[in-house]
């Protein structure tokens, strides 16, 4: 039995592609039993950097093309748009790869934490929808252990704890002073906090905070003297800030690029 990785990444996608293939959890739900039926197990693990397919196979060169075409037809994407970006491994190196992933290691940011709960998770969804065995299981238990260790025996949390005022460091590198500007935060978690800190610390005129639980943005929004925005509101909200930041672990995609260039229609020139 051979164990193969099939998928995409941040680093071979771009953006659209990488929405377009996305799982929500209740799609990974509604996709498993499928993906079962072509391999022995599956796990899928969907974030907003990463869509990849884990499974367990006799004949790779079989299985492999059918779950291909089933994340195509799952997503009503032609097969000739995912083809050239998606990625496959096997064995020895799709094990080192979901290693480095649970480590943060394949991260966009070095280092970042969330990836460790979403391989967690995306176990647990496989578990409950009995689409995991061993040695699926097993690996994936051992992944997480690994990533765990990684964070609590390693220097990376140095990196990931920074991972918090990136996105501010990088606002200033673009807009200048941030004296003054309006910012909107998305996400009100421990890694929020830690931005929306980050971004009064900057100077930022007006902070906006959006969370999907609003009794979290108003505690921040009170801490920091912010102001909360439904989470509904994000779209329209975007047209009128000069800084959006994300810090929410979500594993669908919050921000669209269509979103995002909508906005940028209302831009001052």
């Amino acid at each position: 039995m051979r164990i193969l990785l099939l998928g995409v990444n941040h680093k071979t996608v771009p953006l659209d592609v990488r929405e377009a293939v996305s799982f929500s959890k209740s799609k990974v739900i509604e996709a498993l039993p499928a993906l079962q039926g072509i391999a022995g197990e599956a796990v899928v693990l969907s974030t907003c950097n990463r869509t990849e397919i884990y499974a367990t196979t006799s004949d790779e060169k079989k299985v492999s093309p059918r779950i291909e075409r089933s994340l195509s037809d799952f997503h009503g994407l032609p097969s000739e748009t995912l083809s050239p970006h998606l990625i496959e491994s096997l064995d020895d190196d799709a094990v080192r790869h979901l290693f480095k992933v649970a480590s943060g290691l394949d991260s966009l940011i070095i280092g970042e934490s969330e990836i460790l709960g979403q391989v967690r998770e995306s176990l647990t969804i496989a578990s409950d929808a009995e689409s995991v065995r061993s040695p699926l299981l097993g690996l994936f238990h051992s992944a997480v252990r690994t990533g765990g260790r990684t964070r609590e025996e390693t220097e990376i949390r140095r990196n990931a704890m920074s991972v918090s005022s990136a996105g501010v460091r990088l606002a200033k590198r673009m807009l200048g002073d941030l004296e003054g500007r309006r910012a909107l935060l998305i996400g009100a978690g421990e890694a929020g906090a830690l931005v929306a800190r980050a971004l009064r610390f900057a100077g930022v005129g007006e902070l906006l905070i959006a969370n999907r639980t609003r009794a979290r943005s108003e505690s921040l929004a009170e801490e920091l003297t912010g102001a909360v925005v439904e989470f509904d509101d994000i779209a329209s909200t975007l047209e009128n800030v000069d800084i959006a930041i994300l810090a929410t672990d979500a594993p669908e995609f919050i921000l669209s690029s269509q979103m995002v260039s909508e906005s940028q229609r209302y831009a001052p020139a």
